[in-house]
């Protein structure tokens, strides 16, 4: 049984990001991609002394691999901090779902790329997969809310 989250469709502006990766795929991504954070999180403050928000972006390689990026938000002609990398988000229109708690993201995700996407209800987008899909977080506190935002087109 699938558990239902509330989807918006918004416009997302575009973001220059800096950050570390890690090259993973969908069976071990709840491994990785946390090992990419512990890593990164030490060093935040070399990107973004104040950051408002951080991001988890996801760069599609083939149809199960990806680079997955633990990112700041970094001012336009800033100096790239020793050990990090850029990666960008394009603007443009994206499913945006909230997910409570951490404990519900791979709930969240099968959600949102399998039950919302296919909805007879949502027959006028199909997924974009020229942009990354990210995750946006506001305070980086596992049990607090966050979002995830897949890019989408009109059919």
């Amino acid at each position: 049984m699938s558990v239902a989250f509330e989807i918006k469709i918004v416009e997302y502006p575009a973001k220059q990001l800096a950050g570390m990766k890690i090259q993973t795929n969908m069976q071990k991504a709840m491994e990785d991609c946390p090992k990419v954070w512990e890593t990164f999180m030490p060093h935040m403050a070399e990107v973004n002394k104040e950051p408002k928000e951080s991001f988890g972006v996801s760069v599609m390689i083939n149809e199960n691999d990806f680079e997955y990026w633990a990112a700041l938000e970094i001012a336009p002609h800033s100096p790239l901090p020793d050990g990090m990398q850029t990666v960008g988000l394009t603007s443009g229109t994206y499913a945006c779902c909230t997910v409570p708690s951490i404990e519900k993201l791979g709930d969240a995700y099968m959600y949102l790329y399998t039950t919302w996407i296919q909805g007879q209800s949502q027959s006028g987008f199909v997924m974009d997969s020229e942009a990354n899909a990210f995750e946006r977080y506001y305070d980086w506190d596992p049990s607090k809310p966050f979002e995830i935002y897949m890019p989408i087109k009109k059919r």
